[in-house]
């Protein structure tokens, strides 16, 4: 029997990170740094952006209210965005 993916994906519900075991959070949290730093250490402002965007959706989908990635002359600093 083929795989039907409109019927798993009406299936699938919602999943937020209130509903999330702490440990799930985490390492959600904990990748996204990852690719950050990843992409801070390519010294690609364009690369670093569209790793923003992405990971900024991702917080999002899951109920989180975005993240900012701020350049500095020496680094970088991230946040979750709690206004």
């Amino acid at each position: 029997m083929p795989w039907d993916v409109k019927l798993w994906v009406s299936r699938i519900m919602k999943i937020l990170f209130k509903q999330m075991h702490q440990l799930q959070i985490d390492a959600i949290i904990d990748y996204i740094a990852i690719a950050i730093n990843c992409a801070a250490a390519l010294e690609d402002r364009e690369v670093l952006a569209e790793v923003e965007a992405e990971s900024d959706e991702l917080i999002k989908l899951f109920g989180g209210k975005g993240l900012h990635v701020a350049v500095t002359g020496e680094g970088f600093t991230y946040r979750e965005i709690d206004e």
